[in-house]
Order: structure tokens, then sequence, then C-alpha cells
């Protein structure tokens, strides 16, 4: 979890590194996943690493384009006051008791 917070401040300095910066984050979001489990079993919530890569994509300084966290396990994720999701595309992602509370999702 340590390696991804420097990560927004690469981004801050150097914004021709932000989607290699989003790629990196959404990498450890996919990797950092549950296992699949059987169906009606309780969700398993996001590891640390995952709410900190969710806090870096939604902190960035202007994005040019929505971003895209289709079909990313998301379960218990907190996005409550970030911004940087303005326009993002959640098509297919899990997000059983994810909050959004104060999030600005509109573009």
């Amino acid at each position: 979890m340590a390696g991804i917070y420097p990560l927004e401040t690469l981004v801050q300095v150097r914004r021709d590194y932000y989607m290699r910066v989003l790629n990196t984050l959404k990498s450890t979001i996919r990797r950092n996943g549950p296992k699949p489990t059987a169906e009606g079993t309780e969700k398993t919530r996001v590891e640390d690493d995952v709410m900190a890569a969710i806090y870096v994509i939604g902190r960035p300084p202007l994005q040019p384009d929505p971003v895209d966290m289709q079909h990313l396990y998301l379960v218990g994720g907190s996005f409550v006051g970030l911004s940087g999701y303005q326009g993002g595309d959640f098509r297919g992602a899990t997000l059983f008791a994810t909050n959004f509370s104060g999030a600005d999702l509109w573009r």
C-alpha cells in the first residue's frame, strides 16, 4: 500500500504519466480482487491496497477522459467525496456495499 500514494504525487508533477499510473492502479485493483465464491455467500470487502488505489484514482488533477472502472471488484469500496470519477463507467463492476456519498460522478 505504501507504494500507491506516491503515484498521486507523480501524476501531479508529471501529468504525462497519468495513463500509466491509472493503468497501474487499476491493475492493483484487479490483482487484489477476491477469489470467486459460491453463489449466495457473503461478498468479501476490498483490501487496503484497493481502497488506496480507489482514493488515488479519485484525486488526480484534471482528467482528460472518464475513468473506465468496468468489471472491477469494488465491494465495500469508499468513493466518499472523490471527484475524479466524473462520467466514470462502472458497468459490470461489483459494487455491493460500495459508498459513493458525496462523490462527484456526473460530467
